[in-house]
């Protein structure tokens, strides 16, 4: 278990420096140490809104915003064993505060593409060469919809390394004063997979899957119903109608959502979906009256959308 915690701890700080490269060992780290180098560079600790959903084995996030000049600010959260503090994963997002609903000029958006290109260049010069989907050639997509990039690094030791990229410069009004609002967050995910440690399973980052949700909703709203079926799992693909997803539409546009908790839900076979929940934005119980669960399987499609009360 040393190689593994020497390799996360290790981006954290190239993060952090990118001119600088640390050369310090990094065994046996604890959320301490997270904390103390957050200190150092002066973030500030904040309490997440949102309550991630994780085994029992982890604690919810210690989080800290670090200030960026021309970029949203860098929020860190960093999930850890409940029982020895040992760091299990690392979560890094730059993201379009909620309660700005305007589209950014191109000057703002590519500064945040650049920045991905940064990232991109530092992990690929310390790990080599990515799973690469998407291209920065296509950017002109987020005029029409979402733009989006994911480069993957699956390293020995079950570390995972994902760094994603969405971007939306289309404000889509899906009725009933429901809307989604551009959109721009890189999102970088440094990941021990280990199920006895009891880390976050799954290849699919949060960003990604809020995105589909919401691609999904848009299409069954505006009744493009093959294209909404396109994002599911093949087996509801072929099961689901235009009846089902009509319904669907129904009962999700009465009122705008937002994003209310994240984690991992495990099938009867023992296999690990993401799992979002949404709540109505008017809702202002807690917990929340009505959920919204979507789960997502490791091929990044929809697998569970289902409305729940508390």
């Amino acid at each position: 278990m040393r190689r593994p915690l020497i390799v996360i701890i290790l981006i954290f700080c190239h993060i952090k420096a990118p001119a600088q490269l640390l050369d310090l060992d990094f065994n046996h780290k604890k959320v301490k140490d997270f904390i103390e180098a957050e200190i150092h560079v002066g973030s500030k600790q904040f309490t997440p809104e949102e309550t991630f959903l994780v085994q029992p084995a982890i604690a919810q996030p210690v989080a800290f915003s670090t200030h960026q000049d021309s970029l949203p600010d860098l929020l860190s959260y960093c999930f850890y064993n409940k029982t020895d503090s040992g760091i299990t994963s690392l979560n890094y997002v730059w993201r379009k505060a909620y309660t700005d609903n305007d589209a950014w000029p191109p000057q703002k958006i590519n500064l945040l593409v650049n920045k991905y290109k940064e990232l991109l260049l530092q992990l690929t010069d310390r790990y080599g060469a990515s799973i690469s989907t998407g291209s920065l050639d296509s950017l002109s997509k987020m005029d029409n919809g979402f733009f989006e990039k994911r480069d993957q690094w699956p390293l020995a030791g079950n570390i995972t390394i994902d760094l994603y990229m969405t971007l939306n410069n289309k404000h889509i009004d899906l009725g009933n004063g429901t809307s989604i609002t551009p959109t721009y967050t890189i999102d970088l995910t440094i990941d021990h997979n280990s199920k006895a440690a009891g880390d976050f399973p799954g290849n699919i980052p949060v960003a990604k899957a809020d995105s589909l949700f919401f691609e999904f909703v848009t299409c069954i709203t505006a009744k493009k119903y093959d294209k909404a079926r396109k994002l599911l799992s093949e087996q509801n693909r072929k099961n689901t109608t235009d009846e089902q997803l009509k319904t669907i539409a129904v009962n999700l546009a009465n009122e705008r959502l937002e994003l209310f908790t994240s984690g991992v839900q495990f099938t009867d076979d023992g296999s690990p979906y993401l799992m979002l929940q949404y709540k109505y934005r008017s809702d202002k119980s807690q917990p929340p009256a009505k959920l919204i669960k979507v789960l997502f399987n490791n091929d990044d499609y929809i697998v569970t959308v289902q409305s729940f009360s508390k």
